[in-house]
């Protein structure tokens, strides 16, 4: 069943179109209307719930009476995509999960009728061709990959070719989550790494899945006095970080000093 999803989705055998997650009454669902509300401490009471637990878990957002877990994770290539793969003990309902900006963009799943449709997630009404393509070639890359359901526990990806994403939709929110207890990838594309990073960097030995805690209000929405608030007091931290920084390394001889001419 699972080969036959792959197949699927390398082929574009799919069809495309929006969530409608009035209908449903689960996780995901909220989420989404957390997402189109802009509430941005919804969403960030989404990843605090999450980030307790040791699994990523969620009931599948069409067959609520499902539940899926996150097993392995992959980024597309040279992109800001973040990709979930979750499936349920028998492996009959895979799912992928797609981020590149918000908590979810889109999601990949086979129907019972062994139908593969994609759904957009977000409120974005972009193209999402290109998005699309980067998956589906990381997809089949991974071809002979095990996809197989496992115990495997999750943590957070920071990793980001955007500066922008980096900065507004990741590391804004992530420190000011509480999410203490959860590891964070040891990657190249992190472009500040607090200190609330660097207590959490997990080693390159850690087998997990990895998420993005992306939080983005809706662009079409003006930005809420509550990340308004965030950001002030965020990028103040930020500043004291590398002054601080700055002059340990001073202090430690760390600093590259200048030869005179």
């Amino acid at each position: 069943m699972f080969e036959k999803f792959f197949d699927n989705i390398i082929s574009q055998n799919y069809s495309f179109g929006d969530y409608e997650y009035e209908k449903y009454n689960c996780e995901l669902a909220e989420l989404c209307k957390n997402m189109k509300n802009a509430d941005v401490r919804g969403m960030m009471d989404f990843w605090e719930r999450k980030a307790k637990e040791d699994y990523f878990e969620l009931s599948h957002p069409i067959y609520n009476h499902i539940t899926l877990r996150g097993v392995k994770s992959f980024k597309g290539n040279n992109s800001i995509l973040n990709i979930v793969f979750m499936c349920d003990k028998n492996m009959g309902f895979p799912l992928f999960l797609l981020q590149f900006s918000d908590c979810f963009n889109s999601l990949f799943f086979q129907d019972n009728n062994h139908q593969c449709k994609a759904l957009r997630l977000d409120g974005w009404r972009g193209d999402y061709r290109n998005h699309f393509a980067i998956f589906r070639a990381a997809l089949l890359a991974r071809k002979n990959e095990d996809f197989s359901y496992r115990d495997i526990k999750f943590g957070f990806t920071l990793s980001n070719c955007r500066p922008y994403h980096f900065f507004n939709f990741s590391l804004l929110y992530f420190e000011n989550l509480d999410i203490a207890n959860k590891k964070v990838a040891n990657e190249k594309l992190i472009f500040f790494k607090t200190d609330k990073i660097t207590q959490s960097l997990a080693s390159e030995k850690e087998d997990l899945v990895y998420l993005q805690p992306y939080v983005r209000e809706n662009a079409i929405l003006p930005f809420t006095a509550y990340s308004k608030a965030l950001s002030k007091d965020f990028y103040y931290s930020i500043v004291k970080q590398t002054q601080n920084s700055h002059r340990a390394n001073i202090s430690g001889g760390g600093g590259q000093k200048l030869k005179r001419r």
